[in-house]
This record gives C-alpha cells, sequence and structure tokens, in this order.
C-alpha cells in the first residue's frame, strides 16, 4: 500500500472541499457588503448593519467548516501514523499507551518511532508546534465548551503550550500576548482561515514526507 499516496489524496480533498464548501457563504457576505439582490439596502431608521443577522451566519458558517476541515486533517494523520504502525509491526499505541493517552498520539509515535527507526527529529523539516496544534483545534472542534457560541472555543490547554495560537483570528491575536500576563484568556474562538489550513496541510505532508523513506527502509530491515 502506498501509504503517503493516501494520505496527499485526503490532504488535497481536504483543501478542495474548503474552497468549494465556502463559496456559497463567501458569497452571501460580498452580496450584503455591495449592497447585491437578494440583499438590496431598504428603508430604515434604526441604525442598525442591514442583513447584518444573514451576514453573521454566513460567516460562522466559515468558521465551522474551518473546524471541520481540521479536524478531518488530524484523523488523516492519525490514520497515516496507525497504518504505518501496523505495517511495520511497532505497536506504538501498545507500548505506550500511557504517554499515548497523556500526551496524545503525535507525542506517542514520536517517541515509538524515535527509537524504533533510530530517528534524530532535529533533522525533521516539519514545525511540531503547528502539527501539535492541528491535534489540539481537532479536539476543541468535536468537544464544545459553549452554548451560547457557535463557533469552537479554545481550551486552557493551548496557554499551557501554545500561548499564541494559529487558529485564532487576527482581532483576537493582537489582544492575546504572551507577554501580557493582564489579559485573561476568556475563551477565544477557534477560527481555521483557509491560510492557515493550508499552513497546517503543508506541515503533516512535510512530516509523512520525510518519514516515508524511513518507514520503508525499516520495513525491509532484517529482524
Amino acid at each position: 500500500m502506498d501509504v503517503l499516496w493516501f494520505l496527499e489524496e485526503r490532504t488535497s480533498f481536504i483543501l478542495r472541499f474548503y474552497d468549494e464548501a465556502s463559496k456559497p457563504f463567501e458569497r452571501i457576505k460580498q452580496n450584503i457588503e455591495s449592497g447585491d439582490a437578494p440583499y438590496t439596502p431598504y428603508y430604515s431608521e434604526d441604525g442598525e448593519p442591514q442583513y447584518l443577522e444573514e451576514w453573521m451566519d454566513a460567516d460562522t458558517s466559515v468558521d465551522v467548516l474551518g473546524s471541520l476541515c481540521i479536524s478531518m486533517l488530524s484523523e488523516s494523520l492519525k490514520l497515516y501514523l496507525n497504518t504505518w504502525d501496523k505495517i511495520i509491526g511497532t505497536r506504538c499505541g501498545l507500548q505506550l499507551s500511557a504517554e499515548f493517552r497523556k500526551q496524545g498520539f503525535i507525542a506517542g509515535f514520536k517517541t515509538c518511532f524515535g527509537h524504533y527507526l533510530r530517528l534524530d527529529w532535529d533533522e525533521c523539516p516539519a514545525d511540531f508546534a503547528i502539527l501539535e496544534q492541528i491535534v489540539l483545534a481537532r479536539n476543541d472542534a468535536q468537544h464544545a465548551s459553549r452554548i451560547d457560541e457557535m463557533r469552537p472555543t479554545l481550551s486552557h490547554k493551548w496557554r499551557e503550550k501554545h500561548p499564541r495560537p494559529i487558529f485564532m483570528s487576527d482581532y483576537e491575536r493582537q489582544i492575546f500576548s504572551e507577554d501580557d500576563s493582564e489579559v485573561g484568556w476568556n475563551d477565544p474562538c477557534l477560527i481555521v482561515s483557509r491560510e492557515n489550513l493550508e499552513t497546517a496541510i503543508g506541515q503533516v505532508n512535510l512530516l509523512a514526507e520525510w518519514l516515508e523513506p524511513k518507514l520503508h527502509d525499516f520495513k525491509h530491515r532484517p529482524r
């Protein structure tokens, strides 16, 4: 099985899916902002922005879509690592069950594959800070914490490991600074932009492309 090919097929699909699925919502926002039908301006004296609810629904829909895509990406990476774990018989999840449970599957596979494949992770070009945030984003996207917010919010786990998350709006990123202890965490929203989704996909592919020849070498190594 060409495991890398299947992974990259999945990551390519995720980005195409985001691009196509976001189009109707972005079109609604654009039509409202430009006053195009069916969102043509009408007479009103209340001073409120017109079609605000429709604009906000469309904007929230794009963010929910981003959360879905980052969840798909996290699961794709996990599938890639689990598939190779079965192929080469390392049984990482069983041997390091406590680490997998407490630290997550990325840390678990990093330890396990590092041992069996004799890897020097300093040579890996992938950014593990981003890879870890993909998994954190997936967890928060799947386990909502607030009934009053349709968008997923970032849990306090982020503050400990990644004080300046990449999956955050530009506005909230300006507010939350790791050097500003007076600003509370206050549950910022999980925002997966198209740009950050593409960056995350690139890091997943980069890790897999670096690992692939080493996994093949181990598979054919006499034991």
